[in-house]
């Protein structure tokens, strides 16, 4: 059961002849167990047989956070810490089954609304699977464990010479509601405040969600304010929102172990849209969302600005068109980004493209065309190698000019060999490309982005090459039933160059290991990075290592 509920415990039905002899209670806690068994990807055949019968029944299972059938997990503190945790409300988890009783039983619609669950910051795991199974009906029982939801937030990170505290309270599901809620300081290199946020995927108990985050920090205020009914399912016809973001911050421009330059952005952005699918069919959806955006970006010096001085603001209102293709191909993992948890991947090809004409303002290039687009493109053979082919795009084109485009493409090409649910192999080689990028764009490598060894932001320029290759584990270590560890060692190489200096960059080389923390009981995504790096080429005027301590949503 760990393998679907980090180690939740269920009670055994059994598969014994219910008094109607065309009637059996399954054994859903087997049928949970053997989803993972001699493979690293999940097996479903338990619901995937009994496509077309009719649902008569769903009930809910709610599970704790601790597990008291559990030895290692039934003591005194863990069954206060139950206690003083409030599960998520029945209600909460019916409102966002996308079945009901009397429904014909659809594969598809059962492991949609599993994904939609897992979601959820607040489940540490969710699966769906049968009761009791008939001859023409089925009764299904949807189990969920919550995650730990209150956290007294305590935060250090340190990153190619840089580091960041914090300090703070959430709350992911307050009283059980699904509502999050949190308050916290943090300071580092470039500025301090307190930030405040309150936010709900299922606003008065419907599908709309919304989000509101204030923050006070000292080189601005940030106002962030999100309401939309997002395309919670492939099968909904349409979706509709809008979203208003302030946030000012200073952006400190570092080269080669220095600070070259800094000055303030105010970023503002404004955006309503509908979307509407133009086609569901069993093996893909496609939709087409139109909206209307207004981007500015106001820049201006402070007390450390340098001669390099600060870039001509711009802003950009205009009315946009975007095509989505979504293929409905979906594999369930373990031991991939996350530690012994359920993890849900996109097979197949994803794709999406916005592109829009409107007036550019606050500038002498003309109007412009504003485009943005992803492209990915996910293989899976014999549950033991994944291949990820990513592209991307995000720039604009001012038709009276052809010195301020500022656009970046991107790509990736990722592989995972997992040996077996511990091993696994990682490499990846990423190619960007950049053209009359603003400072604060320019691709840099060195520190968390790429080149472990490196300072931050140690090289910058238009172009940039990283190549990874880790050696992963994922271990069973449990402690204290509360924190999962793995290890990695890792090699990497690359460099960013054709930057504002006419010095080409030379490639970069560093080596290191490092640990993985991630606790079983809180929200799915945290996982503490621990690595240690030394430089293997151009090391001089920097330290012989270099130490990283960050939270990630990858392994």
């Amino acid at each position: 059961m760990a393998a679907v509920l980090s180690g939740c415990s269920l009670f055994t039905l059994g598969a014994e002849p219910n008094k109607d002899d065309t009637c059996y209670l399954f054994d859903y806690e087997q049928s949970a167990l053997s989803r993972f068994r001699d493979s690293n990807r999940l097996d479903t055949s338990d619901i995937d047989d009994l496509s077309g019968k009719v649902i008569r029944n769903i009930r809910y299972m709610r599970v704790g956070v601790f597990d008291e059938t559990n030895p290692d997990e039934n003591n005194s503190l863990y069954r206060f810490l139950n206690r003083l945790h409030i599960n998520t409300k029945e209600y909460v988890v019916s409102s966002q089954i996308l079945f009901a009783a009397g429904d014909t039983l659809d594969p598809d619609v059962v492991h949609e609304t599993e994904r939609l669950l897992r979601s959820r910051d607040y489940f540490a795991g969710a699966f769906i699977v049968p009761e009791k199974i008939c001859q023409d009906t089925v009764d299904l029982v949807v189990v969920t464990r919550d995650s730990w939801s209150l956290e007294i937030e305590g935060s250090f990170s340190h990153s190619g010479g840089d580091s960041s505290t914090g300090i703070g309270i959430s709350d992911d599901n307050i009283l059980g509601t699904g509502t999050s809620f949190s308050i916290g300081y943090e300071q580092d290199e470039e500025r301090k405040g307190v930030r405040y946020s309150l936010s709900t995927d299922h606003l008065l108990d419907s599908r709309w969600a919304t989000r509101i985050a204030y923050a006070d920090n000292s080189d601005g205020e940030n106002v962030i304010f999100e309401l939309q009914r997002p395309f919670y399912s492939r099968h909904i016809p349409w979706s509709a929102g809008g979203h208003y973001q302030d946030v000012t911050e200073a952006e400190i421009i570092r080269s080669n172990d220095e600070e070259i330059n800094e000055y303030q952005h105010q970023n503002i952005n404004q955006e309503i849209f509908y979307g509407h699918s133009l086609s569901i069919t069993p093996t893909a959806t496609q939709r087409l969302i139109g909206g209307y955006t207004v981007e500015e970006d106001t820049f201006y010096a402070n007390e450390n600005t340098t001669d390099l001085g600060v870039p001509d603001s711009r802003r950009m209102s205009y009315p946009w068109l975007e095509y989505q293709y979504l293929e409905d191909k979906y594999a369930v993992f373990r031991n991939l980004n996350q530690i012994q948890r359920t993890e849900d991947v996109p097979l197949g090809i994803t794709f999406g493209f916005r592109v829009g004409y409107g007036e550019a303002d606050l500038s002498n290039h003309g109007d412009a065309v504003r485009y943005i687009g992803q492209y990915q493109h996910i293989y899976s053979v014999d549950d033991k190698h994944l291949l990820a082919v990513q592209l991307g795009v995000d720039g604009r084109d001012h038709l009276d000019s052809d010195g301020a485009d500022s656009a970046i493409w991107s790509s990736q090409v990722s592989y995972n060999l997992m040996q077996n649910y511990k091993n696994r192999w990682y490499g990846s080689i990423s190619y960007d490309v950049g053209q009359d990028l603003l400072q604060h764009e320019e691709l840099t490598v060195g520190g968390i982005v790429g080149m472990r060894g490196y300072p931050t932001s140690f090289q910058r320029g238009k172009k940039r090459f990283i190549s990874t290759i880790e050696r992963r584990y994922y271990s069973d270590w449990h402690w204290f039933n509360l924190v999962r560890v793995g290890a990695v060692a890792f090699i990497e190489a690359g460099k960013a160059w054709d930057g504002p200096g006419a010095q080409d960059n030379p490639m970069l080389a560093d080596a290191g290991i490092g640990l993985r923390f991630s606790s079983s009981k809180v929200r799915v995504g945290s996982v503490v990075h621990v690595d240690i790096a030394t430089p293997l080429i151009e090391n001089d005027g920097i330290d012989d290592y270099q130490l990283l301590i960050k939270a990630k949503q990858q392994f």
